[in-house]
């Protein structure tokens, strides 16, 4: 059961108490806790959350590994969410506030250069941590500028060291999701784009991942992930799949994607996996260029049985951030 906001607070309101309202800050965070009413999309792959925020947060870490916090340090989860979803919408990135002419270079220079979390050397986001009122380590009645970084031009951040993406079907790998994609259409006939949004089916972010994984084990297994027959080499399987005129029906074969073994990596810190999640409608167009989509999906609510694989305990979850 729910409990009532006491009353209709916003962060500045308490914020800018002076000394901060501790018992309002606590209380609030009591009713954000409990509360069943968020509606909101993820920040990255649009995926809709309904009911309680923690679904949300563990979603951004296990999914697409931006460290927001523990979700029982949060308070004003909308505000913060909303002020996150704008700076991404302005194309800036949210650690450094860096400036991107388009969403595909400012998601690799957060993957690249890990900025998938939230500054803390600066005061701009204090009062969203409940950890800054009860330590009163800072003023929270003005908010700190945060000092900007140097940014490098885009070809200093694309020279850093990363981790590879590999092909689905065979050993090529290359630093950049994008020239996976091209690859594996160039030369395996196979459009990532075009099985994930361009099928009958309408795929939650857990059906993407599952996919991927799927064609991963099976490539392992030498098996063809569409027929199922197996071959005696990873060389036979791509002259193998070159013969097949069709690609995968996704609804006839749903009982062997859907597996919920195939929501576990079979490569760590596979890149792949978020490249999905981010994928919309017109990136199956013939450009194959990253766009942000203008308008929300609605996808179908996410399996609760998946939703309680992903919601952490409390003692596994992520650390709060430092003050």
């Amino acid at each position: 059961m729910t409990t009532e906001s006491s009353a209709d607070i916003s962060p500045l309101e308490v914020a800018n108490s002076s000394p901060p309202n501790i018992d309002a800050i606590l209380k609030q965070l009591e009713y954000e806790r409990t509360s069943l009413v968020l509606d909101r999309a993820c920040l990255f792959c649009k995926q809709r959350f309904r009911g309680n925020r923690k679904f949300l947060l563990n979603h951004l870490i296990q999914f697409h590994h931006f460290r927001v916090g523990h979700p029982d340090n949060i308070v004003f989860v909308e505000e913060l969410l909303r002020i996150l979803d704008a700076e991404l919408a302005a194309l800036r990135c949210i650690f450094c506030e860096g400036e991107f002419p388009d969403w595909a270079t400012m998601k690799e220079h957060m993957r690249k250069k890990g900025h998938k979390e939230i500054p803390m050397h600066c005061g701009k986001y204090d009062r969203f941590y409940v950890i800054n009122y009860v330590a009163n380590r800072r003023s929270m009645g003005e908010e700190a500028t945060c000092e900007q970084e140097t940014h490098e031009e885009f070809e200093d951040w694309r020279e850093v060291t990363s981790f590879a993406v590999q092909c689905l079907f065979c050993a090529f790998e290359a630093d950049e999701c994008d020239v996976i994609e091209k690859h594996m259409q160039d030369e395996h006939h196979f459009r990532l784009s075009s099985v994930i949004t361009g099928g009958q089916v309408s795929l939650t972010c857990y059906d993407r991942i599952r996919i991927v994984n799927y064609i991963r084990s099976m490539t392992n297994q030498q098996r063809c992930y569409i027929c199922q027959s197996t071959v005696e080499s990873n060389g036979q399987l791509v002259e193998h799949l070159r013969l097949h005129d069709d690609d995968l029906d996704l609804e006839r074969s749903r009982s062997r994607w859907s597996d919920d073994i195939y929501l576990t990596p079979v490569i760590d810190g596979d890149a792949l996996l978020c490249h999905v999640l981010s994928i919309t409608d017109d990136d199956s167009d013939a450009d194959g260029t990253d766009v942000i989509a203008e308008e929300l999906s609605q996808p179908d609510e996410p399996d609760p049985a998946i939703l309680q694989l992903i919601n952490q305990d409390s003692d596994t979850s992520p650390s709060p951030p430092p003050s």
